[in-house]
């Protein structure tokens, strides 16, 4: 009799540890569901809501890698090139540099200098111009770059 007691006191442990793994694989299948409800309900979200538009462009902003581009335009940068203006487009993935460089040869290691960082590909020159005061003379010119990953651009 105690041993038949035995028997059915482990196969109630049993059941109950099988309702415990039914109930916990339930809880999972639902907290899946509500998840892909909410990601279609805002994914459903009117595109034509301003608020929501600049929300997703400036979560795209964050996350591009702009301390690479930083490090990128600091280490080609020095005592010849001053950089004026930097000029990037997210949306694109490009960045503009307006620059100052001493003179031609100043530019052009600048760009190359530019062309082998990790952060940046395809850097062209759009324009230059010799620029001369009274003191010195300079070439003011226009750099266009690739910069980030393309995939992650919105």
């Amino acid at each position: 009799m105690l041993a038949l007691a035995g028997v059915l006191a482990l196969s109630g442990a049993g059941w109950e540890q099988a309702g415990q793994q039914r109930m916990r694989q339930v809880q999972a299948a639902w907290s899946a569901r509500l998840q892909a409800s909410n990601s279609a309900a805002l994914a459903a979200d009117r595109p034509d809501d301003p608020a929501l538009a600049a929300a997703r462009r400036a979560v795209a902003r964050a996350r591009l890698p702009w301390g690479s581009l930083f490090e990128a335009l600091e280490s080609a940068a020095g005592d010849n090139v001053a950089l004026l203006m930097v000029t990037p487009d997210a949306a694109r993935g490009q960045v503009k540099i307006q620059a100052e460089a001493r003179d031609l040869a100043a530019m052009l290691a600048f760009q190359r200098q530019l062309q082998q960082q990790p952060g940046l590909s395809r850097v062209a020159l759009l324009d230059h111009t010799v620029v001369k005061t009274a003191a010195e003379t300079a070439v003011r010119f226009h750099l266009q770059a690739r910069w980030g990953d393309a995939r992650a651009l919105p």
